[in-house]
């Protein structure tokens, strides 16, 4: 078996170099062996296109992986921000006998906006629940709204979408609609 491989090799390296060696003429000019003589040299379409296959599936499975590792930072960003909406809460409901912040409007909610919160309730002015907003993810955005009683903050994130089910401390969850997140004080709607 290792007779046939021996002298494979030897008409696929040897050979070529015997008779492709560069002459020189009777003036001296040097010339290079005729193309022609060798038709067998070179790659044959079927050969290229293999190449051109395989390295399309491992650039596929590199893009698949790096969309998967960009979701899942997306993920931990969100579920960060969550953790921080959930502690701002317990705070607020440790110090005021385990009442949960209400729905806007009451002094106990934070207002729309990114960035420092000079306004009182959850987030005070000297930072002891809710320091500031945090930024949202890329192409993201945060709104505050409120449906009965109870408020909740919105995360919208546009371009994809995250599976977050995850914090449910002291009536504090995050769900995730399509490509809205949910932190909010009582359950969150089921969708169907």
């Amino acid at each position: 078996m290792g007779g046939w491989l021996a002298r494979w090799w030897y008409r696929q390296l040897c050979l070529p170099l015997k008779h492709d060696r560069i002459r020189a003429d009777e003036r001296g000019v040097l010339h290079t062996p005729n193309p022609q003589s060798h038709p067998e040299a070179g790659y044959s379409l079927v050969e290229l296109m293999i190449v051109v296959v395989v390295i399309a599936i491992v650039m596929s499975a590199a893009v698949m992986v790096f969309h998967s590792a960009r979701s899942s930072a997306g993920a931990s960003s969100a579920t960060s921000v969550a953790k921080a909406y959930r502690e701002a809460v317990e705070q607020f409901s440790t110090d005021h006998q385990g009442r949960l912040p209400r729905a806007i409007g009451t002094p106990e909610w934070p207002v729309a906006v990114q960035g420092p919160i000079t306004e009182p309730g959850l987030a005070r002015k000297n930072g002891r629940y809710l320091r500031s907003i945090p930024e949202a993810v890329s192409d993201g955005s945060i709104g505050v709204g409120s449906g009965g009683n109870f408020g909740h903050i919105e995360y919208r994130v546009s371009g994809a979408t995250y599976e977050i089910d995850v914090i449910r401390k002291d009536g504090v969850r995050v769900c995730s609609t399509g490509n809205v997140h949910r932190f909010i004080v009582q359950p969150c709607e089921t969708n169907s």
